[in-house]
């Protein structure tokens, strides 16, 4: 709830209050202290109308915190966007809410008579602009677009500032005049590229069209954001189904044949060919059929003596073969052929095979949907219709059979995923027989072929039809052996494109958008990660994406798996959750979007997942929402569960016991230390899951820990200080240090006598946790004691580096390579690693790393580090005591003499 007042022990929760509403505007104060911009909504009768941010200066709310605040806003009458709805209505309720906590911000809301009168003209000022404006066809389009939810009103006004500064509802600017200028009416629906496409489109606003006509007909609609082609997790659920069995396809079709369906063969050479293919045909076509051969005049003898045997060999089948006297061309055979069809018919290019159910599937989009010309199937070789690659010639994948991959093919939703081409792919292409009726013959301009399908299918799209992808079929094409890979053909091909180009200047711009959306990317994608899921069964590991320590391990546990799967926190991306699946079996790893938790059980629904790794959890929205359906997941599906246990997230929200004074807690047996800690402690960053309560956090992530099947570790000190908290038996730990073996011992001389400077080197990306204060404190008192004398190393990166850059006792490296350390170490003649971390490390790379050196190596007496130098040369170790971290003269005066006793 927002308060009212405010005062100046105040440090969390949001305040605020609308103190007038008068001709002039509204004004008030919002002041929002959980780390959110103040910025403000207007709802005028539940429409929103406004937004502003609240940064004007309130001396008033300042003196009552204590300080200078900006967090006043006033918004005029220009500024909020009456919708026509609104102008129309007898009603005015304005409401003023905070827009992080959509909560309403109380306040002064009645509006003064002589300010009513003046909100009232202006209200029935727009309202008879609007009424003059629309007749009733425009009021009509109006409420159908709005309705629609596809009028993006905030991308509208954000892309056209002429608009939002007249104040006019930008809906009905889009209606009254955008559309004809140009006017996106969001960033998902191009209205150029939307009449491009499909140019039966004119003198009708196309976002219009689209909602009357389009949707139905499933015509190109920009699916997702080209930008980042990132899916919403949902789409697996449009993409997979039960609904279209090919038992219910098989019947429909069956039940509406009248004739059988004709399969043309045109036929040159390529005699191999010839028995996969028709073998293919016999054993897997399942409705009535005719097959009308023609052999093209081919140079080897043996192609029409093979055809002539499969037809008596096959007096069954309807089989109608002719045999070219001279050679006339892919065309005109396929039109020799097409003339004798009294039906749908399909041309099936002899280097291909057919699975199992192929030919229902095929026929199906154009006895279900309306205005279909072509069919075409996906493939392995078929440009903008090939699988697993867009627009790659590939081998079928990962060396399955066509019947093994057709079979994923199978469970796509039809209905939902039917999809507008540009153009039918001629290597396998079903033609609507009442379509070729109106369009006739392929044209034989085209000759040996290329491009003919092109042309034929552009003729029927300027013609208010469809060239479709049967986005349940999978049919086996072996890279275009029918003509061969000559020159000849190349030149070929080039020649008929041009012809395409010069008669349809649109086509290349339709091919180029459909090539930028993509829209089948979303099929291809979770058929993918199908196939492998049920081969290898995937690897489920929740993760953040902060890098560090987690990620490292997370990338080397995956670097061996075929298929895995990471739930990841995009704290920096407004705390986006994405699901990213990957593997050895990836060319690159796709990515999902999810809305909310629920939708992990459409994951765990549609794939195999063999174990769930909760490798780390901070930085995750609602963790404990998160943590619930987790539980349930593994219990209902048993699954094993796994927890890595690489900070302390568990115990606190600031996940290294750091607090609020930025030294290690101990874990305070009083939980209001903690509470409190919690409410002011800078290094609980995560804004999007406040929490106050430790003991509700704990309670979370007990039940996590008593849940899972095994407890990962990585130092046994890290059990000793869970143990403070939890009582976990002991069988449940697996003691697993990582393992450092890409680095070598280096050669350093360290004798003092022949250095003038002692080099200290520190390892890895410094934060607070890491120590970035004691080593900004060293530089300090380095510059004004041992100026010249010490130099210290960042092999690596310090946080809040700004503050020491003019300092000459310090070299800040940046990134590296982690196997290019003993170079670095060598080439920089390092004397000594000093790891700085004040926290209890459940493990230490860079402590680690300096071992496998046989390096020098000073340490603080906490942590994984302080229990991991017991196994090393204790000679070559120096201890200091965590207490005394903030005495800068005793850390560098150990060190130095630490290191004369070494050398």
């Amino acid at each position: 709830m927002i308060k009212p007042s405010i005062t100046k022990d105040a440090t969390s929760g949001v305040y605020g209050f609308v103190d007038s509403i008068d001709e002039k505007g509204i004004s008030g104060w919002i002041l929002d202290l959980d780390g959110g911009v103040n910025v403000v909504e207007v709802y005028i009768n539940d429409v929103k109308a406004a937004e502003k941010e609240a940064n004007l200066h309130r001396e008033d709310i300042g003196a009552m915190v204590g300080k200078e605040t900006n967090c006043g806003f006033f918004i005029t009458w220009k500024e909020i966007r009456l919708s026509l709805e609104n102008m129309l209505s007898s009603k005015f309720e304005v409401k003023i809410v905070h827009k992080r906590t959509s909560q309403v911000i109380k306040g002064n809301y009645k509006i003064a008579t002589q300010s009513a009168k003046s909100i009232e003209e202006y209200q029935k000022l727009k309202k008879n602009q609007a009424l003059m404006d629309l007749d009733d066809k425009l009021k009509e389009e109006y409420n159908i677009i709005k309705e629609s939810g596809l009028f993006d009103e905030e991308y509208y006004l954000e892309n056209n500032s002429d608009v939002k500064q007249s104040g006019i509802d930008p809906l009905y600017h889009f209606v009254k005049n955008g559309w004809k200028e140009g006017r996106n009416p969001s960033r998902h629906f191009d209205l150029r590229m939307y009449k491009l496409v499909n140019q039966d489109v004119k003198d009708i606003n196309p976002l219009l069209h689209y909602i009357k006509y389009g949707a139905k007909e499933f015509r190109l609609l920009k699916p997702f954001s080209k930008e980042k082609h990132v899916l919403n997790i949902n789409v697996l659920n449009t993409v997979f189904t039960e609904r279209w069995t090919n038992e219910f396809i098989h019947e429909f079709v069956s039940k509406r044949l009248t004739d059988p369906i004709d399969i043309i063969i045109p036929v040159y050479n390529a005699y191999d060919f010839l028995n996969p293919l028709l073998s293919s045909v016999i054993k897997n076509t399942n409705i009535p059929y005719r097959l009308l051969i023609c052999d093209d005049c081919s140079s080897d003898e043996r192609v029409y003596k093979f055809l002539n045997q499969f037809k008596m060999k096959n007096t069954h089948i309807d089989i109608l073969l002719f045999k070219n006297t001279k050679n006339l061309g892919f065309v005109k055979t396929v039109n020799k052929l097409a003339t004798i069809s009294n039906n749908h018919f399909v041309i099936l290019n002899m280097d291909t095979e057919v699975p199992s159910g192929w030919l229902e599937r095929l026929i199906f989009p154009i006895l279900y949907f309306d205005r279909v010309a072509s069919v075409t199937p996906f493939s392995n070789s078929a440009t903008i219709c090939s699988f697993p690659e867009f627009l790659k010639d590939n081998d079928l994948y990962i060396g399955l059979d066509t019947d093994t991959i057709d079979k994923y093919f199978k469970n796509v939703d039809i209905e939902r995923t039917i999809q507008t081409i540009p153009s039918g792919v001629g290597f396998c292409m079903a033609i609507n027989k009442d379509v070729y009726k109106i369009i006739g013959l392929f044209d034989e301009t085209f000759g040996r072929g290329y491009g003919e399908e092109n042309d034929w299918c552009m003729k029927a799209s300027l013609l208010g039809y469809k060239n479709v992808i049967a986005t349940n079929l999978f049919v086996y094409h072996k890279h275009g052996a029918s003509f061969g890979k000559s020159k000849e053909v190349y030149d070929l091909k080039q020649k008929n494109l041009n012809i395409i180009l010069q008669r349809y200047p649109s086509y290349q711009h339709l091919v180029d958008y459909f090539i930028s959306l993509d829209p089948l990317k979303p099929i291809r994608d979770a058929i993918k990660i199908k196939i492998l899921s049920d081969m290898h069964q995937a690897v489920f590991i929740v993760d953040h994406s902060l890098g560090g320590g987690a990620n490292e391990y997370t990338v080397n546990i995956t670097k061996d798996l075929e298929i895995y799967m990471i739930l990841k926190s995009l704290y920096h991306d407004e705390g986006k959750i994405v699901l990213e699946v990957g593997g050895n079996l990836f060319n690159k790893n796709i990515e999902f979007y999810l809305n909310n938790y629920d939708e992990l059980n459409i994951v765990f629904d549609k794939f195999k997942i063999q174990k769930l790794v909760i490798n780390n959890l901070y930085s995750f929205p609602n963790v404990t929402g998160l943590i619930d359906k987790l539980l349930e997941i593994s219990k209902n599906r048993k699954i094993e569960a796994v927890y890595n246990l690489h900070d302390y997230y568990c115990i606190c929200p600031s996940p290294h016991l750091i607090n609020q004074h930025n030294d290690y807690c101990g874990i305070p047996d009083k939980e209001d230390i903690c509470n409190e800690c919690i409410k002011t402690n800078k290094l609980y960053i995560n804004r999007y899951d406040k929490q106050s309560e430790i003991r509700t956090f704990r309670a979370s992530f007990e039940k996590l820990l008593n849940a899972v099947d095994k407890i990962r570790v990585f130092s046994r000190s890290s059990v000793e200080i869970l143990s403070k908290v939890y009582n976990i038996p002991e069988y449940k730990f697996e003691y697993l240090p990582h393992k450092v073996d890409y680095v070598r011992p280096v050669k350093v001389d360290r004798s003092i006598k022949h250095k003038d400077v002692l080099n200290i080197g520190v390892l890895g990306s410094i934060g607070p946790h890491k120590g970035s204060e004691v080593i900004k404190n060293m530089i300090s008192y380095i510059d004004k004691h041992f100026y010249a004398k010490i130099k210290i190393h960042i092999i690596g990166e310090l946080y809040g580096s700004e503050e020491i850059k003019y300092s000459k006792s310090v070299i800040i490296y940046g990134k590296y390579n982690k196997r290019d350390l003993p170079e670095i170490i060598e080439g920089s003649q390092i004397d000594i690693i000093f790891i700085p971390s004040i926290w209890p490390e459940t493990f230490c790379y860079t402590a680690e790393e300096a071992m496998k050196m046989n390096m020098p190596l000073v340490i603080f007496n906490i942590g994984a580090p302080y229990e991991r130098v017991y196994e090393y040369n204790y000679n070559k170790v120096l201890i200091l005591d965590i207490m005394r971290k903030n005495n800068t003269e005793y850390i560098i005066e150990s060190i130095l003499k630490f290191i004369k006793e070494v050398n």
